[in-house]
């Protein structure tokens, strides 16, 4: 057979790239949560050994921390959940506040700009004659003015049954259910089957070497372990520390924002910055004045500057002897 030309050879690849992607595109619902439960089997998995080495058998030592886990999460649903719905009560307080202080913040920066506006166009443009005042129309009869009555329309909303609310609320929270129950039943199929998955793979891809390709998984997963299992430790460190600096300078709602630096700071390289705006913003709306805004802001800057640049390098790094290629992976 003729071998393909370069056009061709080409168009197929293009062509294989794109059915892939379509593929991972339409599968999402699934392989996002498969991927997520993974990745979370690899960051449980030392808890495991942990609960095993205390005497628990493997199967109730991977039940423990696959619930253990759940609670957590169901906990910090909750907590998110109840504090933003307090927070949405008594957002027309925060409201005003806010506007408040962002007037105060425009008078004093742009006071001094407008009075140098205004001096300038008394100079350029000189104020011109005082002009005649309209005179009153007189003579009028009263039936010559006429007058529109308001009409009063009273508007009855439709009250949805307690079945329509029902099933609204299902509606919403299906697909988060089942994205929770796929990750629930992967994880835990993972961490109960690991080794077995392991070697199944290891005969896959080992290929003639099957002790170096097993000594290297095995290095690579304990690895990978470490790592999340200390990310996950440092990350609820960040958030009780936020939860303490924030009870102490005074903010309203410190739980919800040390929840959410916590849960945020999964995502590299944004997730602090956008928590910390957040709770800048939620200042400026609890309290009059620029000082709680600004002492949350700093409080935000130097936790993350000491995580980032004293406790991170000491965590990670050579107690996990990951690159920092593989670091960036892990945590996208």
């Amino acid at each position: 057979t003729a071998p393909w030309s370069p056009a061709a050879a080409t168009a197929v690849v293009v062509i294989a790239i794109a059915a892939v992607l379509a593929l991972l595109y339409l599968a999402r619902a699934v392989l996002v949560p498969v991927t997520l439960a993974l990745v979370l089997s690899f960051a449980t998995a030392p808890f495991v050994r942990v609960l095993h080495r205390l005497g628990l058998s493997h199967v109730t030592s991977v039940l423990s921390v696959v619930l253990s886990m759940a609670v957590v999460v169901v906990w910090l649903a909750a907590l998110i959940g109840s504090r933003a719905v307090q927070l949405a009560e008594a957002f027309p307080a925060y409201r005003e506040t806010f506007v408040s202080n962002m007037q105060a913040v425009r008078g004093v920066a742009l006071s001094p700009i407008e009075k140098t506006w205004e001096a300038a166009e008394r100079m350029l443009d000189p104020p011109a004659a005082t002009s005649p005042q309209p005179q009153a129309v007189t003579g009028l009869w009263p039936s010559d003015v006429t007058a529109s009555t308001p009409i009063a329309i009273e508007l009855h909303p439709v009250r949805a049954t307690p079945f329509e609310h029902l099933r609204r609320l299902l509606s919403w929270a299906w697909a988060p259910l089942g994205s929770a129950a796929i990750v629930i039943v992967v994880m835990t199929f993972a961490l109960l089957e690991r080794e077995s998955l392991r070697d199944r793979f290891i005969r896959l891809v080992g290929g003639s070497d099957l002790r170096a390709t097993t000594n290297a998984i095995n290095d690579a997963g304990e690895r990978l372990s470490r790592y999340l299992a200390r990310l996950f430790a440092v990350n609820i460190g960040v958030g009780l520390t936020v939860w303490l600096a924030l009870t102490w300078i005074g903010l309203p709602d410190a739980a919800l924002v040390a929840t959410l630096a916590a849960v945020f700071r999964f995502v590299p390289f944004l997730g602090m910055p956008i928590v910390g705006l957040l709770a800048t913003l939620l200042a400026l709306g609890a309290a009059p004045g620029w000082a709680l805004a600004l002492s949350t802001l700093a409080t935000f800057s130097a936790i993350e500057l000491i995580i980032a640049n004293a406790v991170e390098p000491r965590v990670y790094g050579r107690a996990t002897g990951l690159s920092s290629f593989v670091i960036v992976l892990a945590a996208i």
